[in-house]
């Protein structure tokens, strides 16, 4: 699946003035899926997925989650993933996986919302959820013409 790249370097874009560079080994994907989620021992809560690596993924969960605590991330379709919350901030968290993802695992997981899969070339964003989405509904829109 060919995914479209947010380029990094010198553009136009005066949001690349939010960008910085990130050292993450593997590659990311912003995406935006419906998931669940549970601690150990709770109930099931409702979130999304907003992006996602071979190594983890980052989660809108609603309220904030506890660092250091083992979570199970269930996406229709697929069996559970177990992780781990790496960080947590502001009803945001990111997990990373205990096993790696096959590389076929997350194009399947991409291509359940291909308009709102877009690769992040080495870069993090400091933006607010709604711009990411927008930002990805308008790199999806650019393809399309």
């Amino acid at each position: 699946m060919k995914q479209a790249e947010v380029m990094t370097g010198n553009s136009a874009d005066p949001m690349d003035l939010d960008r910085r560079t990130d050292r993450r080994a593997t590659r990311r994907w912003i995406t935006d899926l419906d998931i669940t989620f549970r601690r150990d021992g709770s109930r099931a809560f409702s979130g999304r997925m907003i992006e996602i690596s071979r190594a983890g993924c980052k989660l809108a969960t609603g309220f904030t989650l506890d660092r250091g605590i083992r979570i199970f991330i269930t996406i229709p379709g697929f069996e559970t993933f177990v992780g781990v919350t790496a960080w947590a901030e502001n009803e945001m968290a990111g997990i990373r996986l205990h096993k790696e993802l096959y590389p076929a695992v997350v194009d399947h997981i991409l291509s359940l919302n291909p308009r709102h899969s877009v690769e992040l070339n080495r870069v993090h964003w400091e933006m607010s959820l709604d711009f990411a989405i927008w930002k990805v509904r308008s790199l999806a829109a650019q393809r399309e013409e």
